[in-house]
């Protein structure tokens, strides 16, 4: 059993934790990394497990007979274990898998090769491996090579999975936000409207019937009814009425006052459906205008066909008009002039409607293209004007402390003195939040320290935690006079997450891109475009400041050899090998580049003709530890020009050094010095 040194912190369940929001996986998720295991190394089985514990949170494979096997656990649990993952050559002769041995004649692995799933964070996620019935000898070059790379494939499968919900779940809280800001709107419009009838005078029962006009089209009612309630006896009058509920009349249904009596015996209003209501009225709703215990009216609203239940808009809107018209300015026989109620009903649509906004504004930076940087103030401004009180700060992690990348507001000298200094990554760390918790804390919770220096509450919510050491933190604070941190306030702050998270997602992406353009993705050294952006920089550079540039191109021989003999999966270890030793055998400031298949070429900084020879002899050192590493046949050949001595322009460096490195190659071939078996 070949193993590595095992990582220091065992995997746990809280590790898929992240992903849970995914629900249950098709089992056919990872089938790409699957197949292309099997296919790669000749492998009946390939399995693909995430998890833990047993049963694992999700199990996959491609082969037939999979599940049959035994020792999955086993194989699995050994795996999650070794980050260099593990081979076993006969699993029958190995002590430490017995649970894989089965009676003579029953299928049985007997070959394993597995590597862990690894997230971008560095959590161990589960296992991918291949299985045979049949022992055999490790490949050359190795199972885990080829199993990395495509573990990490299946990790951005998954990782590709969570983003797609989060965008998807982004897209969710946006339309929310529009609908709830167009509630809120068309609220404080339509109080707004009630308010201006009420300051016309009218009569109790004319006020009734413009409001009736003005509020059952928005509620979707087909009838409105106003019915006075004395005893036993209740007469009914319309109001209002759709086309629809022209020929509806309450009286003519049995038991069609029901809810009207039940709204008699209690304040606000009493919604009621099928069962509640008038018959044939999928939805009703009545609200008492008089006082307890006295004779008085009920207003009701009747929704007839299919128009579905009231919504809680519906009855937000229902109570806050009743609560204004259940006093005197609206009860029938009752006196004009008290606009209390309704004053505060119509104060109460316009803070939601301006909380509404400040969502509205929040959910429209989501859709902008700023990184978290442009982001963060205009998300702290809108956040701090509908808290009103208070300041907010979005923290960066610098090490392991917590500084302030933005700020909005000004808290006390003493508070701001503590900011700027940072704060402890152990302080978010005991919170919690560094493991994914919103935190919200009131007076009683704070620290004696906190206290004396004017906090009376805090908010801590994780905006990005997916890069160990570059997290973000979105924190919130209140003094003077604070009680708890309410619903809507919540809601804001978790939004505001959301918004500052979506920024910081897309300022990674882009650099992802930008190095994904810019990267040889077998290498990871800089691919061509690269290498032509930092020579035209450091020529210009050096023409400026009278400098000097070389450029080395650099052949690498024996590829094709390889290639033809071991396998192209030997062939891209060497390249990979070949710029190991590139970046190790130069200096810091050297920089060396991948420029396609076999060629390659460095960037130096301040060299001059002269330095050729010492230059050359790296390249020969390269050489020499490539060999060292297990490619006896590896060669190559170089060539230097260097600016200004040869040329000032790139393109004519670029000539001048690829002509020097044909004119090596050609020399070793002419004199046989090269050790290599083909040429390329």
């Amino acid at each position: 059993m070949k193993v590595s040194r095992p990582i220091p912190a065992p995997p746990h369940a809280a590790d898929l934790e992240r992903y849970a929001v995914l629900g249950p996986l098709p089992e056919s998720a990872f089938d790409r990394p699957l197949r292309l295991a099997a296919r790669l190394l000749r492998a009946p089985v390939a399995l693909l497990t995430l998890g833990h514990g047993e049963p694992p949170w999700f199990q996959g494979g491609v082969g037939e007979g999979w599940r049959r096997l035994p020792g999955l656990p086993e194989l699995h649990a050994a795996t999650l274990d070794h980050p260099e993952g593990v081979v076993v050559t006969d699993l029958a002769r190995d002590a430490g898998f017995a649970a894989c041995r089965r009676a003579p004649g029953e299928l049985a692995p007997r070959f394993y090769a597995g590597v862990p799933l690894v997230a971008p964070d560095g959590r161990v996620l589960g296992t991918l491996g291949v299985l045979d019935v049949r022992p055999r000898a490790p490949r050359s070059g190795g199972e885990p090579a080829v199993l990395g790379d495509l573990a990490a494939l299946a990790v951005d499968e998954l990782e590709g999975r969570l983003r797609t919900w989060e965008v998807e779940r982004e897209g969710r809280a946006r339309a929310e936000a529009r609908r709830r800001f167009q509630e809120d709107l068309t609220l404080s419009q339509l109080l707004r409207g009630v308010s201006d009838l009420t300051a016309l005078g009218l009569a109790p029962e004319d006020l009734l019937r413009r409001v009736a006009d003005l509020a059952a089209p928005v509620l979707g009612a087909d009838w409105v009814g106003l019915t006075a309630v004395e005893g036993d006896r209740a007469t009914t009058t319309p109001l209002w009425h759709s086309p629809r509920g022209a020929g509806y009349d309450p009286a003519a249904e049995p038991h069609g006052d029901g809810l009207i009596r039940r709204a008699a015996h209690q304040t606000g209003v009493c919604f009621g459906g099928d069962d509640a209501g008038p018959p044939g009225a999928p939805c009703a709703a009545s609200a008492w205008l008089g006082e307890a215990g006295l004779p008085g009216h009920v207003v009701t609203l009747v929704r007839l066909g299919d128009d579905g239940p009231w919504s809680a808009w519906d009855r937000r809107f229902m109570e806050a008009v009743v609560r204004a018209l259940h006093h005197r300015g609206a009860r029938p026989g009752a006196r004009r002039g008290d606009q209390e109620p309704l004053q505060q009903a119509l104060e109460e649509a316009q803070r939601a409607r301006g909380r509404a906004e400040v969502l509205l504004e929040l959910s429209q930076l989501l859709e902008g293209e700023g990184d978290v940087k442009q982001i963060a103030p205009f998300a702290l401004a809108a956040v701090g004007r509908a808290l009103g009180d208070g300041w907010q700060v979005l923290w960066r992690r610098e090490g392991e402390v917590f500084r302030p990348l933005a700020v909005h507001g000004s808290p006390p000298e003493a508070v701001q003195r503590r900011q700027q200094a940072g704060v402890p990554a152990s302080h978010y760390e005991a919170l919690g939040v560094l493991a994914g918790h919103r935190v919200f804390l009131n007076a009683e919770s704070l620290s004696e320290v906190a206290w004396q220096n004017g906090l009376r509450g805090t908010a801590a919510l994780p905006v990005l935690l997916r890069l160990p050491g570059q997290e973000l933190i979105l924190g919130a604070y209140r003094g003077g006079e604070f009680g708890a941190w309410s619903p809507f306030e919540r809601d804001l702050l978790i939004t505001a997450g959301r918004i500052l998270r979506a920024g910081a997602e897309r300022q990674l992406r882009l650099q992802d891109l930008a190095a994904a353009a810019h990267t040889d993705p077998l290498t990871g050294l800089g691919n061509r475009r690269a290498f032509t952006a930092h020579l035209e920089a450091e020529l210009e550079d050096a023409a400026r400041r009278g400098g000097r540039v070389g450029v080395l191109s650099i052949d690498l021989d024996g590829l094709k050899a390889v290639n033809d003999g071991e396998g192209h999966l030997r062939g891209d270890a060497l390249l990979a090998e070949f710029a190991r030793a590139l970046r190790e055998r130069f200096r810091p400031q050297d920089q060396p580049y991948r420029l396609g298949g076999d060629e390659y070429a460095v960037v130096l900084t301040g060299v001059t003709p002269h330095e050729g020879p010492p230059l050359l002899a790296r390249v020969e050192a390269v050489v020499r530890q490539v060999r060292r590493a297990g490619f006896a046949y590896a060669d190559a050949s170089a060539g230097l020009a260097c600016f200004p001595a040869d040329g000032t322009d790139l393109r004519t460096l670029i000539e001048v050094s690829d002509a020097r490195m044909y004119a090596a190659k050609g020399e070793k071939r002419r004199v046989g010095a090269s050790p290599r078996r083909g040429a390329r």
